[in-house]
């Protein structure tokens, strides 16, 4: 039964059609598509240990993979209406995740090659502002002998 309702809320129900994958979480995905938001808690919780492990892998940096943990099921949520059964929920999460990883990886490479052309440039354009121990020894000097 829950596999017809499944089809029927993504458009593929026909008389005679079988379920195309078979998904233990089908139940609770149909259910939060249907805008069950307790439905949807019980999928992030569920899953949020195995996609914090992929994107950790990915990312090597266990703030940037909790901020795309959170963002991933964000996307996953707003794009619930998208996903049509065609594989298991947890491989689509799981593309997500791996996306918001990749994506992630590619901001922090922007970001350090940006640091390290604006480093360059401010160890060579930004003079010393304080006078060097031989201007005050001078200045010391000059002050003395007057």
């Amino acid at each position: 039964m829950i596999d017809y309702q499944y089809q029927q809320i993504n458009g593929r129900a026909k008389g005679s059609d079988k379920f195309i994958c078979k998904d233990p979480d089908n139940e609770l995905v149909v259910r939060a598509q249907a805008g069950d938001r307790d439905a949807f808690e019980r999928l992030v919780l569920q899953h949020q240990e195995s996609i914090s492990r992929v994107i950790f892998r990915i990312t090597k940096n266990r703030e940037d993979a909790e901020d795309e943990v959170q963002e991933t099921f964000l996307r996953a949520y707003r794009g619930l209406g998208e996903f049509r059964g065609n594989s298991k929920f947890t491989s689509w999460l799981t593309r997500i995740a791996v996306n918001r990883a990749l994506i992630c990886l590619r901001k922090r490479r922007h970001l350090n090659h940006a640091v390290e052309r604006e480093g360059d440039s401010l160890n060579h354009d930004i003079p010393e502002w304080r006078p060097n121990p031989e201007q005050c020894y001078s200045q010391r000097e000059s002050k003395n002998c007057i």
